[in-house]
């Protein structure tokens, strides 16, 4: 039986507007996380793992501020996670994951000083830092495959790492969607 949080998502994704547009004029909230989140890899999570900010988000950058803030959080727990694990279980997915989570602060750091001055470059700069994080959890998850054995905690870790890289992945898609008139 599916549980109840993947039957949520599949309804949200199936309920999703067609007609709704990322680079039509939103009101924020809700309307503004459900046009975003159409246009990512992942849009189900996206909208479930946003909608908590739909009473706070009115801009496409603030948006694009609590999707890589979610993806920091949970980036986090996955480090705190391998933190407690041997070498040989968990490889250099620490270091990977310490990466990650300096990318994706640096990320945010970079959105919370946009300036109408070389935006261009700030946009770009940020898209580079949330890249960076994805390949960092990609050669986690890599190095985490390729260990001999499957132990529960590195099942668990694999998960976990895997559904920060969802998150990324949702986060660089709204990033991607930046524009120096989105801030």
């Amino acid at each position: 039986m599916a549980s109840p949080m993947l039957v949520f998502l599949a309804a949200v994704a199936i309920f999703l507007p067609a007609g709704a547009a990322a680079d039509r004029p939103q009101v924020g909230g809700m309307k503004l996380i459900l046009a975003s989140c159409r246009a990512t890899e992942f849009p189900a999570l996206c909208v479930h793992s946003l909608s908590g900010f739909a009473k706070t988000v009115k801009t496409h950058a603030q948006l694009t501020n609590a999707a890589l803030s979610v993806s920091l959080r949970t980036a986090l727990s996955a480090k705190r996670m391998v933190a407690g694990m041997t070498y040989n279980a968990a490889g250099d997915c620490l270091e990977n994951l310490a990466d990650t989570v300096r990318e994706l602060r640096d990320s945010l750091r970079v959105l919370g000083r946009l300036q109408r001055r070389d935006v261009r470059v700030q946009i770009d700069n940020l898209k580079t830092w949330v890249s960076a994080a994805l390949t960092d959890e990609d050669t986690c998850m890599d190095d985490l495959r390729e260990r001999a054995g499957n132990t529960e905690l590195r099942v668990a870790l694999r998960r976990r790492v895997k559904y920060v890289a969802l998150l990324t992945r949702n986060a660089l898609a709204l990033t991607n969607a930046l524009s120096p008139s989105s801030h």
